[in-house]
């Protein structure tokens, strides 16, 4: 009798693990499938009063750029490059918010929106005037999926656990607090510079049991940190090295500079920062400037000086950040507000998004530097 069972039991507990596994396949895919088709629908005919900048160089020196190698890049990464540098801006006012704030009160679920806001906005205007980027929108989705998951659990771990374990502490930070906001205003001077995969998380995971006492006062609160702490610099750890790994691999390393067209003060040149690449007949010059946050640290100095850019990476336009009262109006004599966004720890101020023709950006930074309004970043190529 037991050997006519077991093939019907063996066969029903098959079919079983056959739906299970089929149910949570099917409920992953539309888990990833789902948002993603919600995404493209509705953020497509965001941006629909954008209009690219049409100002080529002339044949002559589009012929001159292009043999040089690694001179012309694609257009559209000036503003697909915006939801990665999100991803330092809000790490830098989570550090700030640290330092003077409780964990749970820093607003998670709204920094997930903003990045899907902002990442919404470039998407429209690059959908609709430029091919697709293959590249960048791959890198948008990982980092945007791993933001998501992170602030969505670390803001519901901080609104429960973590509030009850503040409770127990009052009004006092632990030294478990005080290392958690220094490691977080770490990261947030280092990401603008190197691969946030590149930060020594490891150091940070042993950090939290050398460079914190084990006893001392409010230990529900102490315990609770060092474990969460641990935890979350445990897991970026190993996910640094699987996506430093896979980025090397993917995309090699990283260039330090970028090629552009300039003409004005010959004397700016001596710049340390700035390397003359060719001197043209209308003395002009063919030139390279420090790349990603370098760029935004040296052009406008450089522009302040009396250096005019014609190009950069052979594009005639360039997305801008900008950090300004939440009452300033846009002013600037060229260029266009794109969106803006308030400042996620401070809501007196905003960030705004402006559309740069590289031919006006000196005369543009030079106008904001009088208005006493704070280039945020140069979004290169």
């Amino acid at each position: 009798m037991i050997e006519k069972i077991a093939p019907i039991a063996k066969k029903i507990s098959s079919s079983r693990l056959f739906k299970i596994a089929a149910t949570i396949a099917i409920a992953g895919l539309v888990l990833l499938v789902l948002p993603a088709i919600i995404f493209v629908s509705s953020c497509g005919s965001a941006q629909s009063n954008f209009h690219p900048v049409n100002d080529p160089a002339s044949a002559e020196l589009q012929k001159i750029e292009s043999s040089i190698p690694g001179y012309v890049r694609t257009e559209e990464t000036t503003y697909l490059t915006y939801p990665e540098w999100y991803l330092v801006f809000n790490p830098q006012e989570y550090g700030s918010f640290l330092a003077h704030n409780k964990p749970s009160h820093f607003p998670y679920f709204g920094s997930i929106g903003q990045f899907w806001s902002g990442y919404c906005q470039v998407y429209g205007i690059t959908k609709k005037h430029y091919p697709f980027n293959a590249g960048d929108h791959l890198v948008e989705a990982v980092i945007g999926t791993s933001f998501t998951v992170e602030y969505a659990a670390k803001g519901i771990y901080e609104n429960t656990v973590g509030r009850i374990s503040e409770f127990f502490a009052g009004d006092k930070q632990t030294q478990e607090d005080i290392y958690a906001a220094k490691i977080a205003q770490e990261y947030g001077a280092f990401v603008p510079t190197d691969p946030w995969y590149a930060f020594p998380f490891v150091k940070a995971f042993v950090g939290v049991w050398k460079d914190t006492d084990f006893w001392g006062p409010h230990m529900a609160r102490k315990i609770e940190r060092k474990f969460f702490l641990s935890a979350e610099y445990g897991v970026k750890a190993i996910y640094a090295k699987i996506i430093g790994f896979g980025t090397h691999a993917t995309y090699g390393i990283a260039d330090t500079e970028i090629y552009a067209h300039a003409s004005g003060n010959a004397a700016v040149l001596d710049n340390p920062k700035v390397r003359k690449v060719r001197e043209l007949a209308d003395h002009s010059f063919i030139i390279t400037v420090p790349h990603y946050q370098g760029f935004t640290d040296t052009v406008p100095s450089l522009a302040q000086q009396g250096l005019a850019f014609s190009d950069v990476a052979g594009s005639d336009e360039m997305l801008m950040t900008v950090v300004a009262p939440k009452d300033w109006k846009y002013d600037l004599q060229a260029g266009s507000e794109l969106f803006s966004m308030p400042i996620i720890i401070d809501s007196a101020f905003k960030r705004v998004a402006i559309q740069v023709p590289i031919k006006s950006m000196s005369s543009m930074l030079e106008q904001l530097r009088s208005e006493h309004i704070l280039v945020e970043h140069l979004f290169d190529y």
